[in-house]
């Protein structure tokens, strides 16, 4: 699953990890979660109320917020860390 994410990220230049939040800002509000998996350049979501969603395009109405859950296998990056934060 690991080789699915990286390929998405590297063909869309997205920062997209496993655990990393997401806001699908189609909707209004907008639908916040985290990404649990990735397959044919799609990602699959877990929304804030336990539901599993998808699939998202990666570059159709999605923010990538800054933090990544605990759920993450890869730790933020040191410019994904907002002042005052510890990494």
């Amino acid at each position: 699953m690991s080789g699915e994410m990286e390929s998405l990220r590297r063909h869309y230049g997205v920062p997209a990890y496993r655990g990393r939040r997401i806001a699908f800002t189609y909707e209004d509000p907008p639908l916040m979660g985290h990404i649990i998996s990735a397959r044919s350049h799609k990602f699959y979501i877990r929304t804030d109320d336990g539901k599993r969603r998808g699939p998202f395009h990666p570059t159709w109405e999605i923010e990538y917020v800054a933090e990544i859950t605990e759920a993450s296998t890869t730790p933020q990056s040191p410019t994904e860390v907002k002042e005052g934060e510890d990494a």
